[in-house]
Order: C-alpha cells, then structure tokens, then sequence
C-alpha cells in the first residue's frame, strides 16, 4: 500500500498518526491530503487532517461531526495519538458489509471451480481410504 500526497501544507508530526492508521509511510509529510491505493485495486480515498481527529475533541464535537458524516465524511478517532475508532454514515456501513458479503462469495465460487478442475483432472482420492491410510500412519508412528 502506498500513499500519495498533495498540496503542501502541513508538519511532518501531523502525519505520525495517520501512518498507523493506514499502516504504511506517508511518502511527502508536508501533505494536507493523501491517498491511499491498495495493491489489490486501484481505490482512492481522500482524507483530510481534518478528518482525523482525536478523542478528546470528538467528545466536545460530537453533534458536529455527526453532521459532516451524514454529509459525507468519514472520520477517524485517534486515542493516544493512535487510530481507535471510525466514524462513518449508518448506509455506507451496511454498503461496506455487502461488499464484503459478495467477496466471500466470490471466493466460495472461485474455490468451487478449483475444486471441480481437481476433479476434472483427477487429482482426487477416495475419502474412506484416505482417512484408513492416515489411522495406519499414525498407528504406526505412535509409541508402543
């Protein structure tokens, strides 16, 4: 994973925090702006310095970021200088959770269709027999 940055504005100690967060080097630290691209696919999130924000302040603000949420935002909660929490819209949460839904399926298929290759190829063994193989193995090994 890397992480891109643009426009030139803040301190490099701002973005110690938002290392861990992401978990991996901010490559230009005087960024107000990065970007974060997953090695997987090509995915651009924007986040701001203001949208990390640490608890403290999100206890104080709370009514307000709740509104830059449903607005669009996500925020990220830091405690101790460290990613704690995130805050983000109730509908692209259950959006995130299809996503995942739908890669576990993908993945269920993708093994399925390995599977039935195996079976077209013939890499298969009879599971009775197998598993007697397996009991005399161990028989054979084990201590007397």
């Amino acid at each position: 994973m890397s992480i891109f940055l643009k426009d030139q504005r803040l301190e490099n100690s701002l973005f110690q925090p938002l290392e861990s967060i992401v978990g991996c080097k901010v490559t230009d630290p005087h960024n107000a702006q990065y970007y974060v691209q997953s090695e997987l696919k090509e995915i651009t999130m924007a986040f701001t310095a203001s949208d990390v924000i640490p608890l403290t302040q999100a206890r104080a603000t709370l009514s307000e970021l709740v509104e830059q949420v449903k607005a669009g935002a996500e925020k990220i909660i830091t405690k101790n200088g460290e990613s704690y929490v995130a805050i983000i819209d109730a509908k692209r949460l259950d959006y995130y959770h299809q996503l995942e839904r739908e890669r576990i399926h993908l993945l269920l298929i993708d093994d399925a269709s390995k599977g039935l290759g195996d079976i077209a190829a013939g890499k298969v063994k009879d599971a009775r027999s197998t598993l007697a193989a397996l009991k005399r193995r161990r028989a054979a090994k084990a201590p007397a």
